[in-house]
């Protein structure tokens, strides 16, 4: 009926969800059920009353009443359950910057509870995203490799600033959302940075460690 109705009434089409009538719809229905039950209990005495309002609350229960739900479970990798565990103040840049790893990297971040790079609580990209160097060429490393010997050092020089300010601790590559050539240009650009340590995660995450255990200092 929705479908319809936002025919009629263009106005209905300024929320562009119908889920978001809800709220408004199941408010109004609880004042209006509120009335009802009120107007209703003045009018019933003794016994009948009992009767009708067990009959009426066992269909709001039947009605709330939810079939099984069944539900996958997602086994955290290996690197986030060690992430668990470690202690120290970095942040986590998780690669390449697609929804789906959005996905992931909001999900694994209710476990390790580090500060990730990308902010997830934005509805999409905004401009100031691309003004990072750190960020544009980590998304797209040809242009790092397109530029000229002069821009390349410039942009390098601040990339690097980039990592030692927002303290990251580790670079995250989720291997399935990249393809072998952006994967090798990605190893190409992070490695430029120096990386303590370069490895693979169970085969679905190639990890760029540049966090110091031992005094907690981030950086290239």
């Amino acid at each position: 009926p929705f479908y319809y109705l936002r025919k009629i009434i263009p106005a209905l089409e300024l929320e562009r969800a119908p889920a978001r009538w809800a709220i408004i719809s199941f408010l109004s229905l609880s004042v209006f059920s509120a009335g009802f039950f009120g107007w209703l209990e003045e009018r019933l005495k003794g016994r009948r009353r009992v009767v009708v309002f067990s009959l009426l609350f066992g269909l709001i229960l039947l009605e709330l009443n939810q079939a099984p739900f069944k539900t996958n479970r997602i086994n955290l990798p290996k690197f986030y359950q060690e992430l668990c565990k470690k202690e120290g103040e970095f942040s986590l840049l998780e690669l390449p910057f697609l929804p789906d790893v959005y996905r992931y990297t909001g999900f694994y971040q209710i476990w390790h509870k580090k500060p990730l790079v990308i902010d997830l609580t934005a509805r999409k990209v905004g401009a100031h995203f691309w003004q990072d160097p750190l960020l544009f060429y980590l998304d797209e490393p040809k242009r790092f490799f397109m530029l000229e010997p002069e821009k390349k050092k410039q942009a390098f020089e601040q990339m690097k600033a980039e990592l030692l300010r927002r303290k990251v601790g580790y670079i995250v590559v989720f291997l399935r959302f990249v393809d072998e050539e952006k994967a090798k240009e990605l190893d190409e650009l992070i490695r430029l940075f120096n990386p303590q340590k370069v490895y693979q995660s169970q085969g679905i995450l190639k990890i760029y460690k540049f966090w110091e255990e031992e005094n907690g200092e981030g950086g290239g």
